[in-house]
């Protein structure tokens, strides 16, 4: 028996790629909700259903976040002061949650931007069930590479922090 709530959800880093590129993955995929990282620019308007967020380096490439039309998006303001892409949205429609779409870049040092980040939108995560996804640049065999906060932390810090 199938969940009636049950949403499907897909991330990708679509590597500077086209919108084209985004609409064959929903296509393909048919998710509820799409986030895309590294993606150029469609041109739309964000509304209910698409947000696209610039990232502070290139101004061209971003985060897209695509809904079905079973559920709409909340775009909410994000911190100018934080040089990588964090789109927080409030999604609505058969389940409510909060989604922070995530590009990590250099500019913060990858992973290490993290416990700034979790600092920064910490009530926007409490508030509601959450789900953290996209392009995270972090993998634990790359632990050593960061001293002061690695993969293995942020795992840590998200289970003992938000639950997830």
């Amino acid at each position: 028996m199938k969940n009636a709530d049950a949403i499907r959800i897909a991330t990708w880093n679509c590597r500077q790629g086209s919108h084209a590129k985004g609409e064959r993955l929903i296509e393909t995929y048919s998710p509820d909700i799409a986030v895309i990282q590294e993606i150029k620019n469609a041109g739309k308007v964000n509304d209910e259903h698409y947000v696209w967020m610039p990232n502070t380096l290139t101004k061209s490439l971003g985060v897209a976040i695509i809904s079905s039309g079973v559920l709409t998006l909340e775009a909410l303001p994000v911190n100018p002061g934080l040089p990588e892409v964090f789109v927080p949205v409030r999604v609505k429609g058969k389940v409510n949650f909060n989604l922070l779409g995530v590009w990590t870049q250099s500019a913060g040092n990858y992973v290490e931007s993290f416990p700034r980040i979790l600092d920064v939108y910490d009530s926007f995560l409490r508030e509601s069930p959450c789900v953290i996804t996209g392009d995270f640049n972090s993998n634990p065999l790359w632990n050593k590479e960061y001293k002061k906060f690695c993969h293995t932390d942020l795992e840590k810090r998200l289970a003992d922090d938000f639950d997830l």
